[in-house]
Order: C-alpha cells, then sequence, then structure tokens
C-alpha cells in the first residue's frame, strides 16, 4: 500500500514538475515576442503619424489652392505668353503642373501622341496613389493583430 501511495505521489510530482515546465516555456516565449510586437507597434504609429502629416499637408495644399483647370488653358488658348510659364505662375498642385509641364515640352508631338502621353502620366499618378491607399490598407490591418499580441 505504502509503494502505491508512493507511486501515486510520484506522478502527481511529476505532473506538477511538466505543467511548471510547460508555464515557464510559455512565460520565455511571451517574453521573447514582447519586445519585437512593441518595436513594430511603435514603427506602425510613427508610420500612421507620418502618413497623417502628408494627409494633413495634401487637405491644406488642396483646401487654399484652388484653381480651376479651365482658366489655365484659355490662358494658354489666347497665347499671350509662352504655355510653360503659364503653368509655372498657375496656382496649381505640383502634380498637376509637373503632368501639364511635360506635355507642353513636347511639341512635336500630334495630338492623339499627346493624349495618349497624358494618359500615362495620369495613370502613373494614380498607381502612387494606389500605394499610398495599400500602405494605410496594410497598417489598419496589422496595427490590431499586433496589438492584440
Amino acid at each position: 500500500m505504502e509503494t502505491t501511495a508512493t507511486n501515486v505521489a510520484n506522478q502527481a510530482g511529476r505532473v506538477t514538475t511538466n505543467v511548471l515546465s510547460t508555464n515557464s516555456i510559455m512565460r520565455f516565449i511571451t517574453n521573447i515576442l514582447d519586445q519585437p510586437v512593441k518595436i513594430v507597434l511603435i514603427a506602425l504609429l510613427i508610420i500612421t503619424i507620418i502618413m497623417l502629416g502628408g494627409l494633413f499637408a495634401e487637405f491644406l495644399q488642396r483646401r487654399y489652392i484652388r484653381i480651376k483647370a479651365a482658366k489655365v488653358i484659355d490662358a494658354i488658348k489666347k497665347g499671350e505668353n509662352n504655355p510653360e510659364s503659364i503653368i509655372k505662375n498657375s496656382k496649381m498642385l505640383e502634380v498637376q503642373k509637373n503632368i501639364l509641364l511635360e506635355i507642353t515640352n513636347h511639341k512635336q508631338l500630334s495630338s492623339q501622341m499627346k493624349e495618349n502621353l497624358a494618359v500615362s502620366l495620369l495613370e502613373n499618378y494614380n498607381r502612387v496613389l494606389n500605394l499610398r491607399i495599400r500602405r494605410s490598407e496594410i497598417i489598419i490591418k496589422l496595427g490590431p493583430t499586433f496589438g492584440l499580441l
């Protein structure tokens, strides 16, 4: 009877030791993952703040710089000044100015080729904007995941 009680006590001790070692292993893994998760969360926070700053700057730029493209086109059609100087002196967004300047710099192109160039430039700008949206979508998806870790 004594040996049976001793065996049961030994087995209970082994189970307790196994549970303790499992708990210590889990704590060890958690502690190892804790620092990288905090670093990733801080990096995501910094990226988000930078993106918000860019969004705010673009909002202010679009809010205060409102000009109709038709006015610029009419000024170019009148031919009073050089088209490049009209575009440079306009209050358009820099991206819009760059696209128009690129089109006007190629005077040797036919109207169809200029139209194709304009479409190509706008598609490139559209790709840039889609990249910005994709980055923010990734942050939106990863942020809560790392927050739960």
